[in-house]
């Protein structure tokens, strides 16, 4: 399509991303969500009300920092359509609370890729199911080092990583914290 929809009131707290959006007499399906969407970090931009986004069956990638910083969400379903979710997709930085407890993959899911830092600093993130149709998984993607704001608990409070039978994983860089 080569036009992004853009979003930058801060006042929204529930994000509901369309299937399909409509510019003239044209209608596109909505198969991305772009690179740094709803970064916080992004100049100009303030999503860090944002509480819960809806993302629809036809995303097939969700990229690059796209929710970066977005500390006000608290749980993200991700469609099985998505085959890529992009480096940095929902990092937290170090300075930003994160409140992420829960993300959870469709039954069905064609996703193949969880990029670099997906995941980094979701501190209270307990436990993901990884679809058995996952290839690669990239360093500290699901990593909480450092300390957490406002907790004396320096590590993340992720339990469990568990791969669906008949994984097709070939690459996994999990790393922990040094003891």
């Amino acid at each position: 399509m080569g036009s992004e929809m853009c979003i930058r009131d801060s006042t929204y707290t529930e994000i509901n991303i369309p299937s399909e959006i409509e510019k003239g007499s044209t209608t596109y399906t909505v198969t991305e969500i772009a690179d740094r969407a709803f970064d916080t970090t992004k100049e100009g931009s303030d999503f860090s009300p944002i509480t819960s986004v809806t993302i629809p069956a036809t995303v097939e990638t969700i990229g690059e920092k796209a929710f970066k910083n977005c500390s006000g969400l608290t749980s993200i379903k991700i469609p099985a359509s998505v085959k890529s979710i992009g480096k940095d997709a929902f990092y937290k930085t170090d300075d930003v609370s994160s409140n992420l407890t829960a993300v959870e993959i469709e039954e069905g899911s064609v996703l193949e890729t969880i990029g670099e830092y997906a995941f980094y600093g979701c501190y209270k993130l307990k436990g993901v199911k990884i679809p058995a149709s996952v290839k690669s998984i990239g360093k500290f993607a699901f990593s909480a080092w450092g300390k957490a704001p406002g907790e004396a608990n320096e590590s993340s409070s992720l339990i469990t990583v568990e791969f669906e039978e008949n994984s097709q994983l070939e690459t996994c860089l999990l790393y922990t914290s040094p003891s």
